[in-house]
């Protein structure tokens, strides 16, 4: 709900009457319902103009939307069956905790619940030397009890041998 007061005599929408879900009728004070604001964008500006004895005022509102996000990468993506890969991964906005697992090894970390200075935030983390044990290897970051996910696979080829 956006809520507006003015000494002025009559208020609008800066962007025009409605745009954006807000409106305000021409009221100098009021409020109403705004949106639905979904993400994206992850940004909503609102302005009101009110008019009066002594000209224009003008004032605004931005609105944010966190969106919930989590990546995951492993460095080499490929590597011979029995060789160790990198796995690093990060997450945003999460408001309850994130796990990674691996598809040969179950949980490899976590759950782990997002800690400060950032509330929702997981900072890069690298599991180094993780094996990979057999042909491939599938690494899932799963946060907010499975909302928010990311997967790399990582390829162990087999070594062949010439005769």
């Amino acid at each position: 709900t956006l809520t507006w007061s003015s000494n002025g005599t009559s208020c609008t929408n800066s962007a025009g009457e409605g745009t954006g879900g807000f409106a305000t009728g021409g009221i100098p004070n009021g409020s109403d319902q705004v949106g639905p604001l979904n993400a994206p964008p992850n940004q909503y500006n609102y302005s009101v103009t009110c008019t009066g004895p002594g000209g224009n005022a003008s004032d605004g509102h931005s609105i944010n939307i966190s969106v919930p996000t989590a990546f995951i990468t492993a460095n080499p993506d490929r590597v011979a069956t029995g060789g160790d890969t990198d796995v690093s991964f990060s997450a945003a906005q999460i408001t309850t905790s994130c796990t990674v697992t691996s598809s040969t090894s179950g949980t490899i970390w976590g759950p782990t619940a997002p800690t400060p200075p950032l509330p929702g935030f997981i900072a890069t983390t690298t599991l180094q030397n993780v094996s990979i044990t057999q042909g491939e290897v599938t690494f899932t970051i799963t946060c907010d009890g499975g909302s928010v996910t990311d997967t790399v696979i990582v390829h162990g080829d087999i070594d062949v041998e010439e005769f």
